[in-house]
């Protein structure tokens, strides 16, 4: 059943699955992602223990957040929220915009998180890419949601390597299609959100500390495996994993590799029996950001 919870006047919602002995895992989901249409997901997490899904300001049906309030905003519900729910640490899961917002949850409240998984994540939005991000802010500015579409799929999918990506053109449509039915509230927050991670400032004072990994599709060519590894320099203990046949999307084209990395870390899931990835190290992400 999903519950809302409100903070500093901002109302949030969450779905907490299963049970277990574990810390329960928590997952943070992306741009368009909701606790609804992450289900699949959730529901394959619930395999293995106790699963909590939100829906952040920003998200979903939760309220807006103006790009006025920074990352910090985030971490400070967390620690609200795990504490109303006596949960004294917690594995965490980040993907894409959720990856920041579980990175910096991981830095400055180290005690808290038992194991930190970052999927399709980097830095902050690298100089080349912010043009086609701020166009895409435009877009929706001016009303042009077709072409708002467009942009973000390609930002998002790999069309280099269309014909080496599962269900690439299945998902495109599907893609495009639901861009376009996007609401005015959900574009708002889109362009609020945008603008927040675009003003990210990555300088580290410090990095996570727990056990971690960092995933994305090996054809990725927003948050490439080269921007993850460059991220995780500075982790005590992190791992970098690229998915086969995959670009960012990697949830809807490898749905049970995507959950079994995400409950690997906390579950002691060794690498070796997941399917459809590799490990990969420095020179193996550099060439692939190339």
């Amino acid at each position: 059943m999903i519950e809302e919870m409100e903070f500093r006047g901002k109302k949030y919602l969450y779905e907490i699955y299963g049970h277990g002995d574990f810390p329960p895992l928590v997952y943070i989901g992306g741009a368009f992602q909701t606790i609804s249409n992450l289900r699949p997901i959730s529901q394959g997490l619930q395999a293995f223990g106790s699963v909590v899904v939100l829906d952040l300001p920003g998200f979903g049906n939760a309220d807006l957040l103006e790009a006025g309030y920074c990352f910090d905003f985030y971490t400070d519900l967390l620690i609200d929220f795990f504490r109303r729910k006596q949960l004294n640490r917690v594995g965490l899961v980040g993907a894409s915009y959720g990856s920041v917002i579980a990175n910096q949850f991981a830095c400055f409240a180290p005690d808290m998180v038992e194991s930190l998984v970052l999927a399709g994540t980097m830095k902050s939005i690298p100089s080349c890419q912010k043009p086609i991000i701020q166009e895409s802010i435009r877009q929706l500015e001016d009303g042009c949601i077709g072409d708002f579409a467009q942009t973000a799929v390609r930002v998002l999918m790999n069309h280099d390597h269309c014909d080496r990506i599962i269900r690439f053109q299945e998902i495109k449509k599907m893609m495009i299609r639901s861009l376009r039915r996007l609401t005015i509230q959900d574009q708002q927050k889109y362009i609020q959100n945008t603008k927040r991670l675009l003003k990210l400032d990555n300088t580290r004072v410090t990095a996570p500390t727990c056990q971690s990994l960092l995933f994305t599709g090996e054809y990725d060519t927003f948050t490439t495996p080269g921007y993850c590894f460059e991220l995780a320099e500075d982790f005590t203990n992190a791992r970098i994993v690229t998915v086969d046949s995959s670009d960012h999307l990697v949830h809807l084209q490898q749905l049970h590799t995507a959950v079994n990395l995400c409950a690997s870390v906390h579950y002691s899931i060794p690498l070796s029996s997941i399917p459809n990835i590799k490990e990969i190290t420095r020179a193996k992400a550099e060439a692939k950001a190339d």
